[in-house]
């Protein structure tokens, strides 16, 4: 059993030197690990402040800048303004693991999502559940709360239940204030496991979309077991481009590449900005998830140039400017 712990520039002037070998991200200066520490000390305090004081205050400690309220420039200010300004009821829908599967249906038909087997309110109903030797468990109102399971048994099904309960207990939208969680009923699911053909997990195709439009494609490989990532336009070129984890395989394109961008076009129509998640395999497309504030805004691009040149894509009052 395995764990997650869990402007005018357009999409196609984002390739970069696909050439180059990709940087290495740079580490954080003594100050800032203080300043992020602070953070951590006074969070709850923070939460305290109208959502746009405390989005303030936590870009300015975790980032080390001032977070422009009238004229964001970055993809990370407007990750930031987003979680403190947008109150579409949508983002609620689509932020929830359930929910979003209507979503989903509605737009492109139910043969896009993962197999659901169960919906529980309480994780001691898994215990009791007739499910296939490999499944995942996700909570419904947050990221990262996930379990993929690959061989069922007693002992497994009470781990999982045992970490579900902290799962359910939590309220995850207060970490970064991230509002779209806010009323997402916390319950757990259990789907289909997405076998990548060796047994093992496939790569998450993540497509980062403003307006409608694809303008880079994040690709996570062994997301359970030694996670690395790769980036490329959405044509498909590779990009020198790093955040977080080192870089992945060299692959051939799925033969999907294409019908992906065309699904995660369609999902993504109806916001500003969205990431959604696919899987691709063989000729089916699964949709994973949509993520609204990829990592919380707090991951950073490397080249940091990047961050800038996808918040020139953000469209124009996508997100109001006053609460």
């Amino acid at each position: 059993m395995t764990f997650l712990s869990t402007v005018g520039r357009g999409p196609q002037d984002l390739a970069g030197d696909a050439g180059s070998e990709a940087p290495v991200p740079p580490k954080l200066t003594p100050t800032r690990r203080r300043s992020r520490k602070l953070w951590r000390r006074i969070r709850s305090v923070a939460a305290l402040l109208p959502p746009t004081g405390f989005q303030w205050v936590r870009h300015l400690l975790w980032h080390g800048s001032l977070l422009p309220l009238s004229r964001p420039r970055t993809l990370t200010h407007h990750l930031f303004l987003k979680m403190a300004r947008d109150r579409d009821p949508l983002l609620t829908v689509t932020s929830d693991k359930l929910a979003v599967r209507g979503y989903v249906a509605e737009r492109l038909g139910a043969e896009f999502l993962p197999t659901l087997y169960a919906v529980l309110d309480s994780p001691e109903g898994l215990l009791d559940l007739d499910l296939p030797t490999r499944y995942v468990v996700k909570a419904t109102h947050g990221s990262g709360m996930t379990a993929v399971v690959t061989s069922d048994g007693g002992p497994q099904r009470a781990a999982v239940a045992a970490r579900a309960r902290g799962w359910l207990a939590r309220r995850y939208w207060r970490k970064n204030g991230e509002w779209a969680y806010r009323n997402v009923p916390p319950r757990l699911i259990v789907e289909e496991f997405l076998d990548g053909g060796d047994g093992g997990s496939p790569p998450d195709w993540k497509w980062l979309c403003f307006g409608g439009r694809a303008a880079l494609v994040q690709v996570d490989f062994n997301r359970f077991t030694g996670h690395t990532r790769n980036f490329y336009d959405p044509e498909g070129t590779p990009v020198a481009l790093r955040m977080y984890y080192p870089p992945g395989p060299e692959i051939a394109l799925p033969a999907t590449f294409d019908a992906m961008r065309a699904v995660a076009e369609r999902l993504a129509a109806a916001f500003a900005f969205v990431r959604v998640d696919l899987y691709t395999l063989g000729e089916r497309i699964v949709v994973g998830e949509l993520t609204h504030y990829p990592t919380g805004g707090n991951k950073s691009f490397d080249p940091r140039e990047w961050d800038a040149r996808l918040g020139a894509l953000w469209p124009a009052g996508g997100v109001p400017v006053a609460e």
